[in-house]
């Protein structure tokens, strides 16, 4: 060729080479056609996903393709803190002081919570820190850290753990020292945190705790640098799993909407625009607003801006203390590389030295990079799954998983979520110890445990050990059938030694109060049946506070105190699907991605005002509102006002925070109608949750992968919707669910401005806010499966449905529906002169998701409606009678007023499906000569009754049970007015011994079995008399007294007369040295017997022998089920 010749053209969107006219043709140019092409196609072909992992924090990932985060998978993790909360160092009491130190609260330096303590050399010595016990177990293996920070102690700082210790540390700032420890015998091991020096030479120590650890664990220790055992294993409250997970993506603008900046201080004024728009009206200098953005160390960012003043970026480590500042600029944009030790950087507009005037900013951008990159709002991407529980076991082998399956979040559960344990359970006194009591309570309504699984915290952040059985005070046991058992120590409850607690008196323990004797120490004194009994309030501390009464009390005492909690491990896994507030995907390039717990989802605000401001979070320092949230809050998400993100409120950062932060808006702009909720970070997780080790996950490797899970995930979307889809078919108003959550006044009015014949329909549940009152004789029409009033969302709320002076009618077309549901207070139905709802088969008029509730559920006000006279299944005829169903997901209490609400004449449903509870108070309603009857419909669980005390005569109160046609099947019991009862079925034996049968002979220091051969009454057929065996049919309380008269009996012969329960000894009936030959033993004790539980008496004497009387008179066993 006579030159090089190339092709003239490019293509516009692949850039190939086209030639034309006189353009010769290179071989090269046409491989890079091909090359082109081909790479074009290879990415649109279907490629295995990028697999990733993610961990606690804040961290970047580059990504080639736009797409979304799939395959999310979390582990479950749980640390129990051998130490309680005590290593949260905010008492120094609950440590001893090492070598005579002042011990002291130090605010400022710490590493988390409110203090630090603070340790000093004391006058004449030479030494000083913190000591403590830590009960540990030969052959198993443990870690202890510390966060420790020298002031100028000469040795520097040790942590000790038994027979092991660090090095002297001597840096000023925080660093987290371990140590770890493999005992060799089981006891006790001093934990120490010392330095050496001369007097008033100081160090400060927080965040100690102690963890068991694997061998595989104890191992690895070695070869981990100190931040990576310090990472994983955090400093915990007592015992904690991962709570509230959530993974959030930042926009590629990491700056939010000026709103959330903060002021220098209130000498100034700002004037928002817009949210991206604000001006500065300067009065002096250094005016300026700024704003704190995570970062990642080593990274490079660039700070964009209109700039109508000065903008200025400082670098900060986690404590917030400044590293590297840029100066105040009038250029548009700063360039900086963050520090290894940075953690944030701060932004500022202002003017600096400029004097007084208007200053204008707009479009912030704060990007990765070195370049500025055009403006963008805000926009990131979160995953949050509040009221999640992650558990596992100590070893990690078995643990809950949370993942992604069909398009929806789940949850594998392993183990049972965290259960209050509270005076709102059934306890009873189980047996008496020296020194501590046993209590017990059932918990077979809940999903069946793995026997010895339990994990307990105490009150006091004391971790119980598990004992199979119990052993000691303070030890705990589950068995698979659900009964569960606590030791308490005697000086914890005030219980004395010779004092057998009541179910009534347990209850109040674990609702925080401690018994004592009236005139001694509250906190150490104990009740032991002479004098006069008191209780006083139980702080989480371990002390006793300062309110007392000398009433049984039987309320919650919650200030200052923590219940009990318990988790244990599930025989069968439980799957659970999540609602996921929004979801995740990845911009092309570098993405800043962060990973936390303890994120708290639309809690309800309580904003208060304040001069011309509302305020939520405000702690009231220097003159603000008390409206804090429940938890102090790190970071403030959201702010939504009637279920819509509300943009109007502003930050603050300044000392009047409950946490980091907290928000403001001018009344003018608040709605006192309407409610107010916040998504937030709390500050200390340390208090909710551990850190999540890592999140598994992937997203597509190149745009073919991306449109394909794409495509997956919509054709998931649209099977879930199809159910919804179906259902709109009817010709009349329809309002959805999927579409709106509340639904506005003006909507009501609209309602109500329409024909009788022109009614709305309702599909899904429709949240109605307020009361819902139509006019005009309306009926409302119900789409399957659908709400009338959905309040379940809601707290103590008086909830009218129906309209008082109108007639008010509902019709239900599918079944499934229900027409008002809510979560606490009361409920009152009101029907005036309308035909009452005609409802299809399996609809409720009452829905209640609540456990526990207190409150009164259903007050019946409509005096002129019998409920269930004027209901009729669908399709019956005119006037037909049919049955009301009232559906309850878990216990509730309900009121039955006077008789004009009970219908006499037909039998009207209460249905409970599952295993709950039901507590039912009748009141004043049984007339003369009229029988009131409801039909309880229950497949299996408890009822409570409660019987007014009236005294108008005899009354009686019968209940029977009756068959699927309502025909009487049995009578089960009558409860008559005075307290009395009666009842067929009630567990009762009494038995003897029949003189005509040989004598048993008792030996020295032997256990013999007494049998009473003759039964007189056994209305269970639960006793075998021809070996002394009483098996239980039914779980609960049973009372038990006995006598079992001996001749020739050994003089001041010691003998014990004791219950044994599965061939186990149980409790004592008779415990002593009775003084004649003819002697009897007896006693009277309540025992909890599980279904199946198989009992019998003993008798043990210290010499001699002897042997039981002939009179059958004397030798007698009654048994009694009283609970």
């Amino acid at each position: 060729m006579g030159g090089v010749y190339v092709s003239s053209e490019k293509t516009s969107n692949l850039n190939l080479h086209h030639w034309t006219g006189s353009d010769q043709v290179l071989r090269t140019e046409f491989n890079e056609n091909f090359h082109a092409l081909d790479s074009l196609v290879g990415g649109l072909a279907i490629t295995d996903v990028v697999n990733i992992q993610l961990r606690d924090g804040i961290q970047l990932l580059d990504v080639k393709h736009p797409s979304t985060l799939e395959n999310v998978r979390i582990k479950g993790r749980t640390l129990a803190n051998l130490l309680g909360r005590d290593g949260n160092c905010e008492d120094v009491a609950k440590w001893a002081p090492y070598s005579g130190a002042m011990l002291s609260l130090d605010p400022v330096k710490k590493t988390s919570g409110l203090n630090s303590i603070q340790f000093k050399i004391a006058s004449g010595q030479t030494s000083a820190g913190i000591t403590k016990l830590c009960t540990v177990s030969a052959g198993k293996y443990y870690i202890a850290l510390a966060d420790i920070a020298n002031t100028d102690l000469q040795s520097g700082v040790v942590l000790k753990f038994g027979t092991e210790q660090t090095t002297g540390y001597t840096g000023a700032a925080f660093a987290t020292k371990s140590v770890k420890f493999a005992p060799t015998a089981s006891g006790q091991q001093s934990l120490l945190v010392f330095g050496s020096g001369a007097p008033n030479q100081a160090a400060n120590v927080d965040g100690v705790r102690v963890y068991e650890v694997t061998a595989e664990e104890f191992t690895e220790v070695d070869g981990m640098t100190p931040e990576q055992i310090a990472a994983k294993w955090p400093y915990v409250d007592d015992r904690k799993s991962i709570n509230a997970p959530y993974i959030v993506k930042y926009g590629e603008n990491l700056l939010p909407p000026f709103n959330e900046w903060t002021s220098k201080d209130n000498t100034f004024q700002t004037a928002m625009t817009s949210a991206y728009s604000i001006s500065i009206h300067a009065v002096a200098n250094d005016n300026f607003i700024h704003c704190d953005i995570p970062i990642v160390a080593g990274q490079t960012y660039t700070y964009s801006v209109a700039n109508g003043g000065k903008i200025s970026c400082h670098t900060l480590d986690a404590n917030k203390n400044s590293l590297s500042a840029s100066g105040w600029l009038t250029t548009s944009s700063i360039t900086i590389t963050a520090e290894p030790d940075a953690a944030y950087v701060r932004v500022f507009c202002g003017n600096d030295v400029l004097e007084a005037g208007e200053y204008t900013f707009s479009n912030p951008m704060l990007a990765l990079g070195s370049t500025a990159k055009p403006f963008q709002p805000r926009s990131d991407d979160m995953l949050l799954f509040p009221n999640v529980q992650l558990a596992s076991s100590v070893d990690g082998a078995v643990y809950d998983q949370l993942f992604k399956h069909d398009g929806k979040y789940q949850v594998m559960h392993q183990f049972k979520k965290e259960i209050v344990l509270d005076g709102s359970l059934d306890w009873d006194h189980y047996a008496d110890f020296t020194g501590y009591k046993t209590i017990h309570t059932s918990l077979a309504s809940l999903a069946a445990p793995v026997a010895c699984s339990e994990r307990v915290v105490k009150y006091d952040g004391t971790i119980l050990t598990p004992s199979a059985p119990i052993a000691a005070a303070n030890q705990s046991q589950i068995m698979a059938n659900g009964s569960f058992f606590v030791s308490i120590p005697d000086t914890d409850s005030g219980w004395g030694e010779d004092y057998p607690p009541s179910p009534q008196e347990i209850q109040a323990y674990f609702n925080g109060w401690k018994m004592f004797l009236q005139g001694s120490d509250p906190a150490t004194s104990v009740y032991n049946r002479s004098g006069t009994r008191m209780w006083v309030n139980r702080k989480s501390d371990g002390t006793v506070g300062s309110i007392q009464t000398s009433t049984l009390p039987m309320q919650a005492h919650t200030t200052n105190y923590q219940s009990y909690k318990l988790t244990y491990q599930l025989a069968v896994p439980e799957f659970e699907e999540l609602p996921c507030e929004t979801g995740l995907s990845f911009h092309h390039g570098m993405n800043q991605i962060e990973v936390g717990t303890g994120i708290v989802v639309r809690e309800k605000a309580n904003p208060k005002p304040n001069g011309v401001w509302y305020e939520i979070n405000s702690n009231g320092n220097y003159g603000t509102s008390h409206s804090e949230l429940t938890n102090r809050a790190r970071k403030i998400w959201a702010v939504y006002k009637n279920s819509r993100v509300d943009g109007k409120w502003a930050f603050s950062n300044d000392a009047s925070c409950h946490g980091n932060v907290r928000l403001f808006i001018t009344k003018a702009s608040y709605d006192p109608k309407a409610t107010y909720e916040v998504t937030y970070q709390a500050l200390e997780p340390y208090a909710l949750s551990i850190p999540v080790q890592q999140v598994d996950g992937a997203y597509a490797g190149n745009i073919g992968t991306a449109v394909d899970v794409l495509v997956s995930n919509q054709a998931s979307i649209d099977a879930r919707l199809s159910a919804v889809e179906i259902r709109k078919s009817y010709a009349s108003d329809t309002i959805e669910s999927a579409d709106k959550r509340f639904v506005s006044d003006a909507e009501k009015a609209a309602w109500n401005s329409k024909a009788s014949t022109d009614s709305p329909v309702f599909t899904g549940g429709v949240t109605i806010t307020g009361n819902l009152s139509l006019t005009g004789n309306k009926a409302l029409n119900m789409g399957g499966g659908g709400y009338l009033l959905d309040r379940s969302n809601e707290v103590d709320q008086s909830t009218v449905l129906g309209a008082k002076n109108n007639q008010f009618n509902v019709v239900t077309q599918d079944g499934g529906n229900t027409l008002t549901s809510f979560k606490n207070g009361s409920f009152d139905f009101w029907n005036n002169n309308a035909p009452a709802p005609n409802m299809a088969a399996n609809d409720s008029l009452l829905q209640v998701r609540n456990k526990n509730v207190n409150a009164q559920m259903m007050a019946w006000q409509n005096k002129g409606v019998r409920i269930g006279s004027r209901f009729k299944e669908k399709g019956a005829a005119a006037g037909t009678k049919g049955d009301v169903y009232f559906t309850v997901n878990d216990n509730i209490k309900m009121t039955l007023l006077e008789e004009p609400y009970i219908d006499v004449a037909n039998n009207t449903y209460l249905r409970f499906p599952g295993t709950d509870e039901m507590k039912i108070i009748f009141a004043d309603y049984d007339r003369v000569g009229t029988v009131a009857r409801w039909r309880l419909d229950m497949d299996s669980g408890t009822m409570a009754f409660k019987i007014p005390d009236v005294d108008v005569g005899e009354r009686r109160w019968s209940f029977r049970t009756i068959n699927n046609q309502g025909g009487m099947q049995k009578w089960v019991f009558t409860i008559y007015n005075d307290g009395c009862w009666d009842s067929p079925n009630q567990s009762r034996l009494y038995a003897v011994k029949n003189g005509n049968t040989p004598n048993i002979t008792v030996s020295a220091d032997t256990w013999t079995k007494i049998i009473f051969n003759h039964k007189i009454a056994d209305t269970q057929g639960e006793y075998n008399p021809n070996t002394g065996e009483f098996t239980a049919k039914r779980a609960g309380t049973y009372l038990v007294s006995s006598m079992v008269e001996f001749s020739d009996f050994p003089g001041q012969c010691k003998a014990r007369y004791s219950i044994w329960v599965n061939n186990n000894l149980g409790v004592t009936l008779y415990d002593g040295r009775p003084g004649d030959a003819f002697i009897g033993l007896s006693g009277a004790v309540p025992i909890y017997l599980n279904a199946g539980d198989v009992m019998h008496l003993r008798v043990m004497i210290e010499t001699g022998s002897a042997k039981t009387w002939t009179d059958s008179v004397q030798n007698y066993l009654s048994i009694v089920k009283i609970g």
